[in-house]
């Protein structure tokens, strides 16, 4: 009669390997991936900013030159307009802009910048005044989308969007406060003439054309 052996005790070997498994690798390359992203959408934005917007469709602006010859006197227009609608072209703005207006770059940049001109862009219902500089041998440029509201009556100009160079963003205390100095010197520049909003009953924005309705007086 045979008998069975019992099984030798399994000796543990000294040399065996143990295998660690981490978690969280598909978290960390899940992460890992985000960042890239970001990276690249930063890097893109920050791009499109370098990108000066092509102005060459504005009429009636040319970068760094005034216009010469005549410029209709847009005030005395509105002055005198006896509340008869006014239709004021984008070439006659931008060529009273360009001889009303002489900025010049002052703070940190004064050194580095030259402040070519402002050019005003009217689309339908859409109003963008552009801010175009030269800064070290480069042109930049920044747009603001202009609104004037009108509450019973009271006149409210207002921001909807910023764009800087070919990248739009909203229009907030961020954004607008990158290009309020050079706001408030169009505005402070240009105070007699926004002093006629409080004397015009309508404001429309056409496709290349501003039409303005004078109360009667």
């Amino acid at each position: 009669m045979a008998t069975l052996r019992p099984y030798p005790p399994i000796q543990e070997k000294k040399s065996q390997k143990k295998i660690k498994v981490r978690s969280g690798g598909a978290l960390g390359n899940f992460v890992i991936l985000g960042m890239l992203v970001i990276t690249a959408m930063l890097g893109y934005a920050a791009y499109l900013m370098m990108q000066p917007e092509d102005l060459a469709d504005v009429e009636g602006y040319v970068s760094g030159e005034v216009p010469a010859g005549e410029v209709t006197n847009l005030m005395y227009r509105l002055e005198n307009a006896g509340g008869v609608e006014q239709v004021i072209t984008e070439s006659e703005l931008n060529a009273y802009v360009a001889r009303r207006v002489d900025f010049e770059q002052t703070g940190a940049l004064a050194d580095a910048a030259e402040f070519n001109g402002v050019a005003v862009r009217l689309k339908p219902g859409l109003m963008e005044v552009i801010f175009d500089r030269t800064i070290r041998g480069m042109q930049r440029t920044v747009a603001v989308h202009v609104s004037v509201d009108f509450e019973g009556d009271n006149r409210k100009i207002g921001y909807q969007a910023v764009r800087f160079g070919q990248l739009e963003l909203p229009a907030g205390r961020g954004t607008v406060g990158l290009v309020k100095p050079a706001l408030d010197s169009l505005v402070n520049a240009m105070s007699s003439e926004l002093g006629m909003i409080e004397r015009i009953d309508d404001i429309r924005v056409e496709d290349g054309q501003l039409v303005l309705v004078p109360q009667t007086l």
